[in-house]
């Protein structure tokens, strides 16, 4: 007989016919935070040529839970010892858009019970060697349980995330007063050159029928920047590009692509996803070939855009995951996302986790000589 408190899980494999159950239980789910939210995932499946599965957890014959999920190969020498991945596709290209805050799909007071039971039936599956979870928004979640310090070994990678917390202010010159000395005089001489050399600063949001021809124009000067270097552009992605044009045609009370220009002169575009009370800086297309070096775009953009966002009654400007400089500098808070993998603790497992040591401590011996 089955316990009114137990969780029990369903696998399918995705196809449209479930959208409208997938409907359902987002709606009775209080998310923390965009990127678990129905619009990103049907944006996300949507755009895919691969069908992710996924697990259903159900109480009481009751969807509570959700994660989608495919097999990640460790390495081409053993291809079948494979991870549970979650919230991914098998496709790299399908993964481009990265999904930050990453977790169960559940809602908080459920959580804890949600990710023992995904981990215990991982444990159970002999299709998989472990599981592994990337941008996850907690540690604890997944490491704290006894379930996980028994049956499996860990592996984590810390990513600093930033955000600025906001105070409304009408007035520029007192909204600046936030940020250090540095950086308010660099603002103001970056106007001060964009003004003389170009025109007046003009910014704005992009309305319902601006939100494509801002989307393309962004675009085509994020791939100008990131073309050709390693880190690439997701805009040469089919996948990648989709996928937002979706969340645009779709659900465009939730996207915001800022444009600022002086006088004739675009500098730059900004993308924003948004949440309640909060907005997240996604990815942006700056002018940077063509402008007088004093003149910066990015960090003219983003204060900007936080002023005016505060005004809307936005409290947090999250830049999210990775390091960078620009970020230190026009934050207030830092936090941290996790990318864990979990092994099982098995002679199998266990053999894993010794070699992936011993590269590790090859590969720092050889970057110190």
């Amino acid at each position: 007989m089955r316990s009114n408190t137990e969780i029990f899980i369903e696998e399918l494999v995705y196809d449209k016919s479930y959208n409208a159950r997938l409907q359902t239980l987002f709606s009775n789910i209080t998310s923390n935070s965009f990127f678990l939210t129905y619009a990103w995932f049907d944006a996300w499946l949507s755009s895919l040529t691969t069908s992710p599965r996924m697990l259903f957890l159900k109480k009481k014959e009751q969807d509570i839970g959700l994660v989608f999920f495919d097999e990640f190969s460790l390495n081409k020498v053993w291809p079948t010892l494979t991870l549970f991945d979650v919230n991914k596709s098998s496709c790299p290209n399908e993964n481009q858009v990265w999904i930050e805050y990453n977790c169960v799909i559940c809602e908080k007071a459920d959580k804890k019970q949600c990710i023992d039971t995904l981990l215990a039936y991982v444990y159970r599956d002999r299709r998989f060697i472990g599981l592994q979870i990337q941008m996850a928004e907690s540690r604890y979640n997944w490491l704290g349980n006894s379930h996980a310090k028994m049956n499996f070994l860990s592996e984590v990678e810390c990513v600093k995330a930033y955000s600025m917390q906001l105070q409304p202010q009408n007035d520029i010159k007192a909204f600046l007063q936030a940020f250090s000395s540095g950086v308010r005089n660099e603002f103001n001489r970056s106007t001060k050159k964009a003004t003389h050399f170009y025109g007046p600063l003009n910014f704005e949001f992009a309305d319902k029928e601006n939100l494509k021809p801002f989307f393309t124009h962004l675009s085509e000067l994020h791939k100008r920047k990131w073309q050709g270097t390693p880190f690439g552009s997701g805009f040469d992605n089919d996948k990648f590009v989709n996928h937002h044009q979706i969340l645009i045609r779709k659900y465009s009370s939730s996207i915001r692509i800022a444009k600022l220009s002086a006088g004739e002169t675009v500098l730059g575009y900004q993308y924003y996803l948004i949440d309640t009370n909060k907005v997240y800086f996604y990815c942006a297309g700056l002018e940077m070939e063509n402008i007088h070096k004093h003149v910066k775009p990015g960090l003219m953009l983003h204060i900007i855009a936080m002023f005016e966002f505060s005004k809307l009654g936005v409290r947090e400007y999250d830049f999210m995951g990775g390091e960078a400089t620009y970020k230190k500098r026009l934050s207030n808070k830092e936090y941290s996302f996790y990318n864990l993998r979990l092994i099982k603790r098995t002679p199998v497992g266990i053999a894993i986790r010794i070699a992936t040591l011993l590269k590790q401590k090859l590969s720092a011996a050889f970057l110190k000589s």
